[in-house]
């Protein structure tokens, strides 16, 4: 009987207490990310549509398309559950997804997944009800391996570009209610190239765009065919001669301007590019063409490469807005360069009364001379925000990326997300032991993205991507926190930076990537410059930002490679060992080998070893060479790998193993996966409620695809709390056994046995 009853409580504790890898169904913050639209549509009646790349409008369930009302927020959705597809190439910024297509009507077509388009009828009027209906094929010849792409709509007539499977383009006139072919259009035989694009030009006439995108062009010598502009009647016949656009550039797009008018958007230039030491400018351009086809004008921008996307947009007085550089001398490749929204005057003068925006991804003309900012953020012509529009807040789950425990048990978590339980956490939040969110850390507002974070003594240093105006003039991309998020005025991080204030003569810091922390109260920094030669430095500082004497470590060879520390206060940098002092104790590397530190466990080092880009293994690194006794299992081999020590002298690792898949393992001491220690599943999800979504078809709506939508992932962040036995855990995923988890989950731990130490 006592046995029975033993039996039992053991049982009734094991429930309770779950199984190690059981997630903690208690933890289940809610992080989410605030994002921009990535399309922005003008109604004919004013009214701002929006979609793309978020879950949320308003803290309401949403679908990928919403409208806005006159003032912002959300009037409506026109698609309710609409999944869009998004196109995969692009350089710089999110490549955008497929925009709707709004006809005079109401109506408005949808882009269809397999490159057609399904007609709905006019939008309702309240969140929540059926509003728009499928109609059916918006064009119901359409044939399989066609694309057709709407242009523009002008009294119930709707142009058309035909891409047919034998790569030939075609100009069509249809007609707008049913997407039938209307007869007397033909496109004539002496047009100079397949149309690329087309607005209205004047008294009726259309102004043609041809421009060839099948062989990319890297190079500095010219496109083996220039690109043209032509003009056309009513009925297809070529009017006058075709013009030959900038020698040596290629036309992304025509933009219709007034009375017939036309302005040609171009590509960047890739053989103005900087290639040495790397890319990272890129020269946009628009020329202004005025009724008649003639160039009136032209003006280049400079955006960086990546991290930037170039937009443009006129105004009906002529004035324009677009993004460019805001100093031509920037910081280096890897932090970035700043950039600017500026304003000019229709005779292409800059506007110095303008209020400078950074980061727009799309720029939109309103009525009144008011200007839209990534669908989210109206703006006035002086550049000053109008109060009148409600911003719509769109969010959706966060990607975690750093978890890092704190001197008082606590965690900071740091990763894409804005809010914490609804609370401003700006991408950064302390959790208390308990699990809950500490409301006494509030992240300085100066403090926007960032790269990299570390914990040292009792500060926390971040290094952000846009440097940090602070103090007595000081400029720096390396700041130090307290606990409670204050920005300590008084650091000075004694790191020579790639440019100097003149108004100061302070150094601005604004090449470091990434910070660690080491020793008792102090940081490594790891520094990238590239200009004109590739310069990465490491640097140890103390707690007030100064040298740390004797440290001598500099050779731009030494420090490639992630960068681990270690408690005795050396540190790793790729496969060489440094003292604390940065010499080295050991080199480990070979021609043929790439070595990358994982983390310390038992006075060594955890290290991924891989050969030919593909033979990858795990290995243990001891004071006297490398641990024959470790036997791991051999990861995928792409898969990230992450490893903290746990409990006992176990490792958590993170990672694709053959025939095992991604997920979370314990390995024992000596390499092997203990069975016992059963990995929740998770996966990324392009929609937590999945029965309320679907896709366009041509022949109508047709069910969310869970396999088609649902990916299977790993975390990419963990940390061990010996106190709790919790195993954090964050990544991009949003669903752990199936339930929503909003990329950072409690992992449970427990005892583990059946191992030897050889």
């Amino acid at each position: 009987m006592r046995t029975t009853i033993g039996l039992i409580w053991m049982l009734a504790l094991a429930v309770a207490n779950g199984k190690p890898g059981d997630p903690d169904q208690n933890f289940t913050p809610e992080l989410r990310a605030w994002v921009a639209p990535d399309h922005v549509t003008v109604a004919a009646d004013g009214r701002i549509w929006i979609g793309g790349g978020f879950e949320r409008a308003d803290k309401s369930p949403s679908s990928d398309l919403v409208r806005l009302g006159v003032n912002g927020g959300i009037a409506d959705e026109p698609a309710r559950g609409y999944l869009a597809e998004k196109n995969a190439l692009g350089l710089g910024g999110s490549p955008p997804a497929v925009a709707p297509f709004l006809l005079a009507n109401g109506e408005f077509l949808l882009p269809d997944e397999s490159d057609g388009w399904l007609r709905m009828s006019a939008a309702g009027k309240a969140l929540g009800k059926a509003l728009g209906k499928a109609l059916g094929k918006a064009f119901p010849d359409r044939q399989a391996g066609q694309t057709i792409t709407p242009q523009f709509e002008q009294n119930g007539w709707l142009w058309v570009i035909r891409d047919g499977a034998d790569g030939r383009r075609v100009l069509e006139l249809r007609n707008a209610k049913t997407g039938r072919l209307v007869p007397g259009f033909t496109q004539a035989a002496d047009w100079p190239g397949d149309p690329s694009g087309v607005v209205p030009g004047p008294a009726g006439t259309l102004w043609v765009l041809t421009a060839d995108y099948s062989e990319p062009w890297f190079g500095a010598s010219p496109p083996p065919v220039p690109d043209r502009v032509f003009q056309i009647d009513g009925n297809g016949a070529l009017i006058g001669t075709a013009r030959q656009l900038l020698s040596g550039r290629r036309a992304e797009r025509l933009a219709a301007g007034p009375q017939g008018a036309f302005r040609v958007i171009y590509r960047p230039d890739m053989s103005l590019w900087n290639y040495w030491p790397a890319p990272s400018i890129a020269v946009h351009r628009v020329d202004w063409h005025d009724p008649d086809g003639e160039l009136s004008r032209s003006q280049d921008f400079q955006v960086p490469i990546f991290g930037a996307k170039f937009c443009w947009a006129e105004a009906a007085d002529g004035s324009y807005l677009a993004t460019g550089m805001s100093s031509m001398f920037a910081a280096s490749l890897y932090t970035g360069f700043p950039t600017a929204l500026r304003r000019y005057h229709p005779d292409g003068s800059p506007d110095p009364t303008f209020e400078s925006h950074q980061d727009v991804r799309s720029v939109v003309s309103l009525a009144g001379g008011k200007w839209l900012l990534d669908g989210l953020l109206r703006i006035k012509a002086d550049g000053s925000r109008d109060a009148t529009w409600k911003v719509p807040q769109l969010d959706r789950p966060a990607d975690v990326n750093v978890i890092a425990p704190l001197p008082d048990g606590s965690t900071l978590v740091g990763g894409d997300f804005a809010t914490v339980d609804g609370r401003v956490r700006n991408r950064l939040v302390v959790f208390r032991e308990n699990g809950t969110v500490d409301p006494k850390f509030i992240l300085d507002e100066r403090i926007s993205e960032w790269k990299s974070v570390a914990v040292s003594g009792k500060a926390i240093y971040v290094v952000t991507s846009q440097p940090v105006s602070y103090g007595d003039g000081i400029v720096s991309n390396l700041v130090k926190l307290r606990m409670d998020g204050t920005l300590i005025e008084s650091y000075r991080p004694d790191i020579q930076g790639s440019i100097f204030d003149g108004n100061s003569g302070h150094p601005l810091v604004t090449d470091v990537v990434s910070v660690h922390a080491i020793g008792r109260d102090g940081i490594l920094a790891k520094t990238y410059s590239a200009n004109e030669v590739v310069i990465v430095k490491l640097h140890r500082l103390d707690a007030d930002g100064s040298r740390v004497a004797g440290f001598q470590i500099n050779d731009q060879q030494s420090v490639s490679g992630n960068v681990m520390t270690r408690k005795n206060g050396s540190f790793v940098v790729g496969g060489v060992i440094y003292s604390a002092n940065g010499g080295v104790k050991r080199d480990l590397t070979t021609y043929d080998v790439e070595l990358q530190p994982l983390c310390e466990t038992r006075d060594g080092v955890l290290f991924l070893e891989t050969r030919k880009a593909t033979q990858r293994r795990l290995r243990l690194w001891e004071n006297s060479g490398w641990a024959s006794w470790f036997r791991a299992p051999a990861p995928d081999a792409f898969s990230q790998v992450s490893a903290v020590p746990g409990e006992s002298g176990n490792l958590y690792l993170s990672a694709g193993f053959q025939k095992k898949g991604a997920r979370l393992f314990r390995l024992f001491p000596n390499g092997r996966i203990d069975k016992t220690f059963i990995s929740p599943a998770f996966a990324s999800r392009d929609r937590q409620a999945a029965g309320n979504w679907w896709k366009a078809k041509e022949s109508g709506k047709i069910p969310w695809n869970l396999a088609l939508n649902q990916t299977g992932t790993h975390p990419l962040a963990l940390s061990w709390n010996p106190r709790t036995k919790r195993l954090w855990a964050g990544g991009d995923f949003n669903l752990v056994n199936g339930k929503a988890r909003d990329g950072l989950a409690w992992i449970k731990g427990g005892p583990a046995s059946g191992w030897s130490w050889r």
